[in-house]
């Protein structure tokens, strides 16, 4: 049998007055997450009943528009959407139809999932020397006692035309004011769990919130000397802030000045420097590998990104 229908990528599409679009959208998984629990009876080696147990969604997406997902909210505290609620109202994700023998369909020939109610929070955002920069991102819907906890559309039409309107790449890195040298990529991990909550019996998760967040800053690089100046016992941040940066690429161009105010900037207010490795092959450059644990100082958030700052 031919193939009819086969889909790729769409937008994710955050409706309410705070809505937004993310249409850098790279790769992305609806998974249900459901949990089969099959019994048998007595003495019989085949199985004669079978039931959903559990069912727990979870959407994953890497991402491009990074500006336009910090700006909506999704950043250490999440983002929450609920049908009825405040800003965010709804989340949906949509799978564009490819058309056969052409490119893509037109018209309500797509696929969408509505999630009613939910968190979206960040896995972590890479960025690294003459790629785009990226981010990881987690939808987690829950049942809101009303709505279906995920709605599957198979005949929409798109709610817009998707194109990339901001792209960013790797960005300078200093520690306690002092620029990191040979700066080849940082990836920082937010460190965020979540925890998803059954109860009465349902096999639908009711409740979702963030139980705890340990960020970590990833910094390969080619400056060895940080063995040393960072001691094997660590380093704690000093009274200067850290930061570290995504530059802004311009659309038919290259990236954008260093003075101009577009850049994100993302500053740490506190924590520990610690060498994890350092070396490579003969003959080659070798590198320095250096991670920073983020901690809370009991005021200030661990992490501040500002969307439209100058490199400094």
């Amino acid at each position: 049998m031919a193939l009819t229908r086969v889909y790729t990528s769409g937008p994710i599409v955050f409706g309410g007055t705070g809505a937004f679009n993310l249409d850098g959208v790279e790769t992305q998984m609806d998974d249900v997450g459901a949990e089969v629990v099959r019994m048998f009876a007595a003495g019989q080696v085949d199985p004669s009943f079978a039931a959903i147990f559990t069912i727990a969604p979870k959407m994953t997406a890497t991402i491009t528009d990074i500006k336009t997902a910090i700006d909506g909210g999704i950043f250490l505290n999440g983002l929450a959407f609920e049908t009825g609620g405040s800003a965010i109202t709804t989340c949906d994700i949509y799978f564009v139809q490819t058309d056969a023998s052409g490119t893509r369909k037109s018209g309500s020939n797509h696929s969408r999932t509505r999630f009613a109610k939910g968190l979206v929070v960040p896995r972590r955002i890479m960025a690294r020397q003459g790629e785009p920069a990226k981010m990881d991102i987690e939808i987690w819907p829950v049942y809101d006692g009303t709505n279906e906890i995920a709605v599957p559309d198979n005949a929409v039409a798109l709610p817009h035309t998707p194109v990339i309107d901001e792209a960013w790449t790797l960005g300078p890195v200093s520690f306690n004011g002092t620029a990191v040298d040979g700066l080849q990529e940082w990836t920082l991990d937010f460190g965020i769990e979540v925890e998803a909550m059954y109860s009465d019996g349902l096999e639908k998760p009711s409740r979702v919130h963030i139980s705890q967040r340990a960020p970590t800053l990833d910094i390969p690089n080619k400056d060895l000397a940080q063995y040393a100046t960072f001691t094997l016992d660590g380093t704690v941040q000093t009274a200067t802030d850290s930061v570290f940066y995504l530059r802004k690429m311009v659309r038919a161009s290259s990236t954008l000045a260093n003075a101009t105010a577009e850049h994100i900037k993302f500053t740490v207010d506190d924590g520990l420097f610690v060498p994890m490795s350092r070396g490579g092959p003969n003959n080659r450059s070798h590198d320095q590998r250096t991670v920073y644990s983020v901690l809370y100082d009991g005021t200030n958030a661990p992490i501040i990104a500002n969307t439209a700052s100058a490199i400094t």
